[in-house]
C-alpha cells in the first residue's frame, strides 16, 4: 500500500492562522502545501536518493519515464509539487525495482526484490495531516463515478470529503446507491469499510457471507455479500439483500478495490 505521507514539523504562528481559517476545509492539503514551500518535503528528499541510487540525473530519469521534459521531476525534487498519480504509475511501470510505498512514506526498502515489483500496480493513496493521523474520507454518491478514475490520484482522494480519523487501518466511507441492500441497508446510508491488500483477495479467499465493497470496472462502487470465491479461476459471486437481485459472478481481474465491510450509518429515523 502506497501512503501520502505528510511531514511532521512546527509551523511559524502566521502559517498557523492560516491553517486554523482552512482547518474545516481541506487541512492535510492546506498543511502539506504550507511544508512544501517552507522547508521541501521528505518525498522529494527520498526521490533524490533514489536517482543517486539509480545512477541518473532528473533529466535522464525523465526519458527513463518516455517524458521530454523534466519539469516534473524538477517540481518534486524542489518541493514544489508531491507526485501525482501519473508520475508514480509512470515510475512503478517503467522502473518497477522502485518501492513507490517506500518513496512516499519512507517506510520499507528503497527498492523491491524481482517477487514484489508487481505489486507497484495497486498505487494507493492516502491522506494524512502534520501529526501523521489517517483520515477517513467519504465517498458520497456524487463522487462515484469520479472515483473510478480518481481512486489512485492522491490529489482526488485528497479532495474527498473528511469524515473523520481512522485508528485501526485504511477506512473510507461510501454513501450507498441503489436499493440492492434493502430492507438492511438503504440507498443513502453511510458505509465505514477497511481497505484489503490486493494480494488478500487474489491469493486467499474471502469469508464467505460477509459484506464488501466491491469497486468493479463495470459496477461501480456497490456493496455486496460475498458468498462464493474461487481464488484459483479468479471468480467470485456476489448477492444482494433485496430478493429482486439474482446473485452474479464477477471476475478478479475487472475489481479495483475491495474494502471489507465495518459498520453504517442509517438515515432512517427510529
Amino acid at each position: 500500500m502506497s501512503i501520502l505521507f505528510v511531514q511532521k514539523c512546527k509551523i511559524p504562528s502566521f502559517y498557523a492562522n492560516i491553517i486554523a481559517n482552512n482547518i474545516a476545509k481541506k487541512l492535510s492539503l492546506t498543511v502539506r502545501q504550507l511544508i512544501n514551500n517552507i522547508m521541501g518535503t521528505p518525498t522529494a528528499k527520498r526521490l533524490d536518493q533514489l536517482l543517486d541510487e539509480l545512477g541518473l540525473n532528473a533529466n535522464k530519469f525523465a526519458k527513463k519515464l518516455g517524458y521530454d521534459r523534466s519539469v516534473t521531476i524538477y517540481n518534486v525534487l524542489n518541493g514544489k509539487t508531491q507526485p501525482g498519480y501519473n508520475l508514480l504509475h509512470d515510475i512503478a511501470t517503467h522502473i518497477p525495482e522502485v518501492n513507490i510505498h517506500w518513496l512516499l512514506s519512507g517506510k520499507g526498502e528503497m527498492l523491491n526484490d524481482k517477487t514484489n515489483a508487481a505489486n507497484n500496480a495497486g498505487i494507493f493513496p492516502i491522506v494524512v495531516n502534520a501529526d501523521n493521523e489517517e483520515f477517513i474520507n467519504l465517498v458520497p454518491i456524487y463522487a462515484q463515478a469520479g472515483y473510478m478514475q480518481g481512486y489512485a490520484d492522491p490529489e482526488y482522494i485528497g479532495n474527498l470529503p473528511v469524515a473523520g480519523f481512522s485508528y485501526e487501518g485504511t477506512m473510507r466511507d461510501f454513501e450507498i446507491k441503489g436499493d440492492s441492500m434493502e430492507p438492511h441497508i438503504l440507498e443513502g446510508d453511510i458505509v465505514r469499510a477497511k481497505f484489503l491488500e490486493p494480494n488478500h483477495w487474489q491469493q486467499h479467499q474471502l469469508h464467505l457471507g460477509d459484506l464488501f465493497i466491491v469497486v468493479h470496472n463495470d459496477d461501480g462502487v456497490v456493496l455486496k455479500q460475498v458468498v462464493a470465491h474461487d481464488v484459483k479461476r479468479g471468480i467470485l459471486t456476489l448477492h444482494s439483500f433485496n430478493t429482486y437481485y439474482k446473485d452474479y459472478d464477477v471476475e478478479a481481474k475487472d475489481i479495483k478495490q475491495i474494502w471489507y465491510y465495518k459498520n453504517f450509518t442509517s438515515k432512517r429515523k427510529f
